[in-house]
């Protein structure tokens, strides 16, 4: 398991499991534990969650005979379970399976309730969309293992926190870099895969097509140590950028094997996270194969899934992109429904982000909805943001929803034109043909398009095998 091989771990773990006696709880739970833990990257998350639940079943057992160390085999399965939850977007389950953990076996000051907390705020996060909350318990717990002198429970939460400030828009690329080059010393390839792949998103903000590069060590350690769950988050990655760079062959190709992949395998995330990435560009091409398939999807999971601001945006999203183009076919985003989500609309990147953003608003400027723009423009600008934000191609595309809302009055053409002109300078130099192209067509709203700016849009529609205008 150290060195990476889950799948001949698991394989291992299970045997164990299968010949220990029930009669001995303690020793069956930590097995199963350790059989969950391999499970989960290689491909088996539906095996596992069935371990994991009997590994807690076994913990109680332990208590039930009187072993004193059945909070920490309690404790260990509890947050593998949860952290399972998470990457199967059952974010309130991890919530719910945390504080029921703490009630258990009650909240104390120590290495096992540490684990318990982390994984709790985990699940919380990915409902709320607020990290906060999980980095103050990661950094409680990274003092709980220090005092404890448990230098791989503090390497552990130590991980934990780089995902935590990651989604508090408090991370950089450099502490990623920092958190791999760690995980070699330590001979921790899952790590290193997973720092490579959070570089490369990192990356993709402002050199998109440098993308797959970057994350070529990743995919080959992966497919060397038989990490199936990276290998998915490989592929979203490289959709998600070759939606940027333009590359929609890739987009399209990669968000496919990712969602394949995911549904194979029960990681959930995986399969959304992929679908926002490739339907965009699959949509925009008419696609209908792939439309058909995430209509079929989603619809089998109407109300199972998570309900945070990001969450209900991109599930607007993903509905309007399958319409492909037909405003009748899809129903228009209410805005108290997506509203939520104003807060975090200019903190949060990704051109998957900025693609779901964008087909919202523009169906609300296609139902004549201003007022409704005019609310996300107050409040979005309000909010507070994290210091690198927004990115450049979020930023570029709010400022485009107010160029074109001014349009819409009826006032400010020349004002608008130049403000896109700014936008369009930023947008060329991180060369993303599709909100470049987006950009032309605003700016051919206000009459202040030039025949070479009306060329170059229509050279990258038709680069992009965009069957249907680009705004």
């Amino acid at each position: 398991m150290r060195d990476g091989a889950v799948a001949t771990a698991a394989s291992l773990f299970r045997r164990a499991a299968t010949v220990t006696p029930r009669e001995a709880p303690a020793a069956l739970s930590r097995r199963l534990t350790l059989l969950g833990r391999a499970l989960a990257p290689s491909g088996g998350a539906l095996e596992a969650v069935d371990a994991l639940e009997e590994a807690i079943g076994a913990a109680r057992a332990a208590r039930a005979a009187g072993d004193p160390g059945w909070r920490t085999l309690f404790a260990g399965a509890v947050e593998a379970l949860a952290t399972l939850h998470f990457e199967r977007l059952r974010f309130v389950e991890a919530w719910r399976l945390g504080d029921a953990a703490l009630e258990e076996m009650g909240d104390l000051d120590d290495l096992d309730t540490a684990r318990i907390r982390v994984a709790r705020s985990r699940g919380r996060t990915g409902e709320t969309n607020e990290g906060e909350g999980w980095v103050r318990d990661c950094e409680r717990a990274i003092d709980a293992a220090v005092a404890a002198g448990d230098d791989d429970a503090e390497y552990e939460f130590r991980r934990d926190l780089a995902r935590a400030r990651s989604e508090a828009g408090e991370a950089t690329a450099g502490d990623w870099v920092e958190l791999g080059a760690i995980a070699r010393v330590r001979n921790d390839a899952l790590t290193e895969v997973s720092a490579r792949i959070a570089q490369a998103g990192y990356g993709m903000e402002l050199r998109p097509a440098s993308v797959p590069d970057i994350l070529a060590p990743a995919r080959e350690l992966a497919l060397a140590r038989g990490f199936v769950e990276r290998m998915g988050w490989i592929d979203q990655v490289i959709a998600e950028a070759a939606l940027g760079s333009g590359d929609w062959d890739s987009a399209i190709g990669a968000g496919l094997r990712a969602v394949e992949l995911g549904e194979r395998h029960g990681y959930d995330r995986i399969s959304v996270r992929s679908r926002t990435a490739l339907l965009p560009a699959a949509s925009l091409r008419g696609r209908t194969d792939a439309l058909e398939h995430a209509s079929r999807w989603f619809g089998e999971r109407t109300g199972r899934l998570p309900d945070s601001p990001y969450g209900r945006t991109l599930y607007a999203a993903t509905a309007l992109h399958r319409a492909a183009g037909d405003v009748g076919a899809a129903t228009v985003p209410e805005l108290e429904h997506v509203r939520p989500a104003f807060r975090i609309w200019l903190d949060t990147g990704g051109y998957a982000w900025v693609a779901a953003t964008d087909v919202i608003v523009d169906t609300w400027f296609a139902a004549g909805r201003l007022e409704w723009i005019d609310t996300l423009l107050a409040e979005a600008a309000a909010a507070p943001l994290s210091p690198d934000s927004p990115s450049p191609t979020t930023g570029a595309a709010f400022e485009l929803v107010r160029a074109r809302r001014d349009l819409a009055v009826g006032g400010g053409a020349l004002t608008a034109a130049d403000r896109v002109r700014e936008q369009l300078a930023i947008l060329r130099r991180i060369d993303v043909p599709f909100w470049i192209a987006r950009a032309i067509r605003v700016l051919e709203q206000s009459g202040a398009a030039t025949d070479a700016d009306i060329a170059e849009r229509a050279a990258i529609e038709t680069r992009l095998g965009v069957v249907r205008p680009t705004l």
